[in-house]
């Protein structure tokens, strides 16, 4: 045992430098400190003020911001987060049309040709009209009907 300990030793003190493995702490620090970043470089990123209507209920409207290379279902998780249990939720650009209606999840705001501007300056607002039914819509609570009756 302590055989092998002076060859550990004895290999170190040798001068002989091994090469870092790849994904080790010694390989990360060595490629971030060649980096130096481009002076005057701008931010590329595009924002855009999106005014979030929900269909005749103005008192749910709200305004976010958000870069135009969003997604979609970002936005559809967002209105989720807001409004509880939801389905069937339609997104429409502009105007509450058929032709409006924004279907694919993966596409961006861009996709759908949604631009913004460049952080510094004000981003457009957009106006996105959406609507949905709620998740138990088919069985829906007797009491709060009660007062139809």
């Amino acid at each position: 045992m302590a055989l092998s300990k002076k060859k550990k030793k004895s290999k170190l003190s040798s001068g002989n430098k091994t090469k870092p493995k790849k994904g080790s702490e010694d390989n990360r620090q060595n490629s971030t400190a060649n980096f130096l970043p481009i002076i005057g470089e701008t931010s590329k990123e595009e924002w855009v003020t999106l005014e979030l209507k929900l269909l005749d209920w103005e008192f749910m409207d709200f305004r976010t911001t958000v870069r135009s290379d969003t997604h979609l279902f970002t936005i559809k998780d967002t209105l989720k987060r807001r409004h509880g249990q939801i389905r069937d939720l339609v997104i429409c650009k502009n105007a509450f049309k058929e032709n409006n209606e924004m279907q694919d999840d993966a596409l961006t705001l861009k996709d759908y040709g949604i631009t913004g501007n460049v952080e510094g300056t004000s981003p457009p607002v957009i106006a996105l009209y959406y609507d949905f039914k709620t998740a138990d819509c088919a069985n829906p609570d007797p009491i709060l009907l009660s007062w139809l009756h």
